[in-house]
């Protein structure tokens, strides 16, 4: 495999979950990101795994609630920029200022948010998915706009724009993306002003 994506999920009050979407056998629980990083090596193995030279990519994910009982999974990687747009996103929900039935839902309940840089590709989102997920893709563009598109790991995205018909391919950035989907559909401009209070990454990248 060329791309690994190993995801550190926090669940408060209880502790760290380690996934990937590329191995479906990885499935740990730690009491602290720390751990799960120490043992993430180990973790692979005990799942089968012989990485080799694969590129390891990690990324934080925190688990939340709305007033309604709604819930959210919400991802970023270790770039300023995917940590601005998902902590607006993160805001956006505490505050209740977040429409729901907007966030495509998976099987398991949850609503996936992914916050990443706008010339990141659709490549990269589409392999932090499994073959059966959708998430709802977002970044923040400045002067507190935040782009956002639902986005499901198939040749069409959720919100029924194919592919093809919008002139992208998986090599396409996820601005390109919301560019040709606002072309066509402008009403997918929404503010996320205010990023989330006391949000804060706790993944340490080792070198």
């Amino acid at each position: 495999m060329d791309n690994l994506h190993i995801v550190f999920t926090e669940y408060p009050g209880y502790g760290w979950s380690t996934s990937s979407p590329q191995v479906r056998g990885l499935a740990c629980f730690y009491p602290t990101v720390d751990e799960a990083q120490l043992n993430l090596d180990d973790a692979l193995l005990t799942a089968g795994v012989e990485y080799g030279n694969a590129m390891i990519h990690q990324h934080e994910e925190k688990f939340l609630t709305d007033d309604d009982g709604n819930e959210y999974l919400v991802r970023f990687s270790v770039s300023d920029a995917s940590f601005d747009a998902a902590s607006r996103l993160m805001g956006s929900i505490h505050r209740g200022d977040i429409e729901p039935d907007m966030i495509p839902m998976n099987r398991s309940g949850d609503r996936q948010i992914i916050g990443v840089d706008s010339t990141q590709t659709l490549r990269w989102v589409s392999d932090q998915l499994r073959e059966d997920e959708a998430a709802l893709v977002c970044y923040h563009q400045g002067d507190d706009v935040v782009y956002h598109l639902p986005y499901g790991n198939s040749s069409r995205l959720v919100n029924g724009w194919d592919m093809d018909d919008l002139g992208l391919s998986m090599d396409s950035t996820v601005e390109d993306a919301v560019d040709a989907v606002i072309s066509r559909e402008a009403s997918t401009l929404e503010n996320h002003e205010i990023p989330a209070a006391d949000v804060r990454r706790s993944l340490v990248v080792a070198h």
